[in-house]
């Protein structure tokens, strides 16, 4: 991976082409056609790439000049940390499943807009598991689609007692 592969626009003097955006900078792509990787950013910053992984959780022993060229690369190349790529080292989703009945009219989504606003301060990501019906089967599959996505933790928004009665009955 040579360095200046990802800078072809520099070489020659020019910046690259940027569509504005409300407050966030384009997702850049490699030569490749890609997202940028942590890798990407690692050979840019000239660190490794558990280099970049410290620097971006705010690990005590990076050096403020090198969290400063890992920030700077980040910033360059548009990255984004990859969050399932995260989940699968981690094995933490950071995201929270909410269980609700089926919503129509916008005074029901009130919940949701709380819920997801509190998750998002202390990063968290909210899956929505949408009920027709309060019962066990309903219930069940909502409970299964979110656990496919590792869900660090369930909300149940519905009836209190045939909710209860329906997450009762789940093995």
């Amino acid at each position: 991976m040579a360095e200046s592969g990802d800078r072809s626009d520099e070489s020659a003097g020019e910046e690259p082409a940027q569509r504005p955006t409300a407050g966030r900078r384009p997702r850049a792509r490699t030569r490749r056609g890609r997202p940028p990787s942590i890798t990407d950013v690692a050979t840019l910053a000239k660190v490794s790439y558990q280099t970049v992984s410290r620097a971006l959780n705010g690990h005590p022993n990076v050096r403020p000049e090198t969290r400063l060229a890992v920030l700077g690369a980040i910033e360059q190349l548009g990255y984004r940390p990859n969050n399932v790529a995260r989940t699968l080292v981690t094995g933490r989703s950071r995201t929270l499943g909410v269980i609700t009945l089926d919503v129509d009219d916008t005074d029901g989504l009130t919940p949701l807009y709380g819920i997801e606003h509190s998750a998002r301060e202390l990063g968290y990501y909210v899956g929505i598991g949408n009920l027709d019906y309060v019962d066990r089967a309903s219930v069940g599959a909502a409970v299964d689609r979110l656990a496919e996505q590792s869900v660090a933790g369930l909300l149940v928004i519905a009836p209190i007692e045939a909710a209860s009665d329906a997450l009762a009955a789940l093995p």
